[in-house]
């Protein structure tokens, strides 16, 4: 025989056995639709922490329940998009096997299903504590593949060695800004009577609106105190600065005790809604990074609106947000970006 002959048929010889170890560990072809983990579902309720975790048990995200609300680990228990975990453990409880897989370890590998406590796994494993804080839960997630227009991914509940094909796909994700309630304040330009905004060196920016003889109320904010000889960029631009807390979203967030403002970049603005409430905000920037921290003032008399300054207040005290340039050059406003140049 042919040496090239012997080489193929040794290849052959090895895909057949490959084939064979990966193959469905069971008695026929038919795939099994039982539940996964069919102890979670009663489970779910008393879940109290989760987490990601990649190779070297490395911890990625860290969610915890804590006061009725779930926050993130990883940004001091900043609070996060409940609906994302929620969808993710409802879909875990419900998880159906398709096929049994290999149960032999040396064969993990192949599958991405490596123990995570090894320094070179590539699987993602995600784990679930109950309100005792033991483990009610923990599944390595492996390599994906498509059959059809179909997806499947390769699973291992952890301390077992049957593998599985579950039909679906899990997207943990992994970075921490990926689970933060981004949303700050969304508080239309309609809804602002006034914006004064004061710079470190003393610059101060004044838009309001201003009312007629009838006690009509412009329908722009006017800048005040245009200096003289001076003409506006066009007549509505006072509207600018108060269209700052419309849609405000955070990038990032981080506790408020381990960030250092710098007081000679800090601009301070205070947005007065109609109803009296006033959202005052500390914004600085560096270089290229942006950040924000917000405050609620209410002086009047009526208690609803009292009871919304303060849980507003409470919902921002202790965190500054990362935002975005454009929200901060809303915030920042000077009195020559108003004005036509000469």
């Amino acid at each position: 025989m042919k040496s090239s002959s012997k080489v193929l048929l040794a290849l052959a010889a090895v895909l057949v056995l490959a084939a064979v170890l990966l193959r469905p560990q069971s008695d026929s072809d038919t795939a099994t639709t039982d539940l996964l983990m069919p102890e979670l579902q009663a489970q779910l309720e008393q879940v109290t922490k989760v987490e990601l975790v990649t190779a070297g048990n490395n911890a990625k995200i860290t969610l915890v329940k804590a006061d009725g609300f779930w926050g993130l680990e990883q940004r001091a228990g900043y609070r996060i998009e409940f609906d994302r975990l929620r969808s993710i453990l409802r879909a875990l409880a419900q998880l159906k096997t398709a096929e049994a897989m290999t149960s032999n370890p040396q064969y993990f590998d192949r599958l991405h299903l490596v123990d995570v406590a090894d320094a070179n796994s590539n699987a993602k494993a995600i784990r679930i504590y109950g309100e005792d804080g033991n483990k009610v839960a923990g599944l390595l997630l492996g390599d994906s593949l498509y059959r059809g227009d179909t997806e499947y991914t390769y699973i291992r509940v952890e301390g077992d060695n049957q593998s599985w094909l579950v039909a679906g796909g899990l997207d943990l994700w992994l970075t921490p800004t990926q689970w933060l309630d981004k949303d700050l304040l969304d508080i239309e330009r309609e809804q602002i009577n006034a914006v004064e905004v004061s710079h470190a060196d003393g610059e101060t920016l004044t838009v309001k609106r201003e009312t007629d003889e009838n006690g009509q109320a412009s329908k722009d904010l006017l800048v005040q105190n245009v200096p003289s000889g001076k003409e506006l960029l066009y007549p509505s631009v006072g509207n600018g600065p108060a269209e700052a807390l419309q849609n405000l979203r955070l990038d990032d967030v981080q506790a408020a005790s381990s960030f250092g403002w710098q007081p000679d970049n800090i601009v301070t603005t205070r947005l007065t809604r109609k109803d009296g409430i006033t959202i005052v905000t500390q914004a600085e920037r560096r270089e290229t990074e942006y950040f924000l921290a917000i405050s609620v003032e209410y002086a009047g008399e009526d208690d609803e609106l009292k009871a919304e300054a303060e849980k507003l207040s409470n919902q921002f005290k202790g965190w500054v947000y990362s935002i975005q340039p454009y929200k901060y050059q809303a915030l920042a406003k000077r009195v020559q970006q108003m004005l036509k140049d000469e």
